[in-house]
């Protein structure tokens, strides 16, 4: 458990570097690498999305894209699924190696968490029952072509399925803080001075949308079953912002900051607004 802990400390020292998160997200996040039933619940969150109850009863192969430590994928080995996943982040791998390690996981499942890239992930064509990607592809700068892959070695009849914050929505789900929807990357500085929070992590998302992955996918060998956000998109939310100049930004910020500590804001402020799409291969 020692060489567990730590990986994750190496993991979120660049976490909190890049984002400037508090203490307590890192805790938060600790606290979920050491739980051995840590995404569990994406099981029935699959389930449920692909609108097949019961659906994990039978062995299904599974990919997940962007694993991370792999929680899932091995949440799924040890239920009898043939589970893969792949992710180009070494330390979050390393991350999940010990966790195999710690909890006295079958060593060889080490193989099963694969290194490299989503959109050219290896595998031969029409190979999984699932490939799923879970707050993954708002990391993607590709995600047309990761999409596209993802349905490449997905079996006819089986499913895609994608779970990602929705931009349109005035919240950051990696630096937890309120934002203006659609922001340019310059005035996202000016954004960020105002909460007093490092530039680092304006690199690691990109803006995504449900609309955005139903445009992808709808032009594609798939049919769309479900489409959906947790909380209502609200209209024009951007009304709500005075972005018109870097200063007026950082001034907007300071004021949204004071607020956002004292939990003054509405809910669509103080959390992430999510999507969750699931598509059959045709």
């Amino acid at each position: 458990m020692d060489e567990l802990r730590e990986k994750m400390l190496v993991l979120l020292s660049k976490g909190q570097a890049a984002f400037g998160f508090d203490d307590s997200v890192g805790e938060r996040e600790l606290a979920k690498a050491l739980n051995p039933e840590w995404q569990t619940n994406l099981f029935d969150m699959i389930a449920s999305v692909i609108k097949m109850p019961g659906y994990w009863s039978t062995p299904r192969s599974t990919l997940e894209v962007g694993c991370g430590s792999g929680s899932f994928v091995t949440a799924a080995l040890k239920h009898g699924q043939d589970a893969w996943g792949i992710d180009n982040d070494v330390d979050r791998l390393a991350v999940g190696a010990a966790r195999i390690a710690s909890f006295g996981l079958d060593p060889s499942w080490n193989a099963r968490l694969l290194h490299g890239d989503a959109s050219a992930t290896g595998f031969e064509p029409n190979r999984f029952d699932v490939v799923v990607g879970h707050q993954f592809i708002e990391h993607v700068p590709d995600p047309a072509g990761t999409i596209s892959e993802m349905l490449r070695v997905t079996k006819p009849g089986g499913f895609v399925v994608l779970f990602a914050p929705d931009y349109r929505a005035p919240f950051e789900a990696h630096y937890e803080i309120p934002w203006p929807p659609f922001l340019s990357r310059e005035l996202c500085k000016s954004w960020l001075d105002g909460f007093n929070r490092p530039y680092g992590g304006l690199d690691q998302f990109f803006y995504t949308t449900v609309a955005q992955v139903l445009g992808i996918l709808e032009p594609l060998n798939c049919r769309i079953i479900t489409a959906y956000n947790d909380r209502q998109i609200e209209p024009q939310v951007m009304r709500n912002f005075d972005c018109s100049t870097p200063q007026a930004t950082f001034e907007c910020a300071r004021k949204f900051r004071a607020k956002f500590e004292a939990r003054q804001l509405p809910e669509n402020f103080m959390i992430a607004t999510s999507f969750g799409v699931a598509v059959q291969k045709l």
